[in-house]
């Protein structure tokens, strides 16, 4: 039960910004601006699609100046290749791609991931 009253307030403010980011009308005003917003999440190591990401990033940065890339975390464990170096494969991967912020996991302290950060 701690966990809900934990995560809830925390879900419903994640859902308060998205409704405040929302435009009312559907159609921005002049005075707006659309931000795209591109989030990965729990990529665990999962580096053979990270040429598809990049062209699709790179796609849609050239559309628009107000695209944002995200990930929620997770993003080690799971593939030798970048477990056995502290998971820098994967770090450079995302800096590679562009990742604007990318939230720091319980798992990545745990698995000793803090010569990364």
């Amino acid at each position: 039960m701690q966990k809900t009253k934990l995560y809830m307030p925390l879900s419903l403010a994640a859902a308060g910004l998205i409704f405040t980011l929302s435009p009312a009308s559907g159609e921005a005003s002049e005075q707006e601006t659309e931000v795209t917003i591109i989030h990965t999440n729990d990529i665990h190591s999962s580096i053979e699609d990270f040429g598809k990401l990049a062209a699709f990033l790179e796609e849609k940065r050239s559309e628009s100046d107000h695209v944002v890339f995200l990930d929620g975390g997770d993003i080690f464990s799971g593939d030798p290749i970048v477990d056995i170096p502290q998971g820098a494969p994967m770090v450079d991967l995302l800096n590679n791609v562009g990742l604007d912020a990318w939230l720091l996991e319980i798992m990545s302290l745990i698995m000793d991931k803090k010569p990364l950060l």
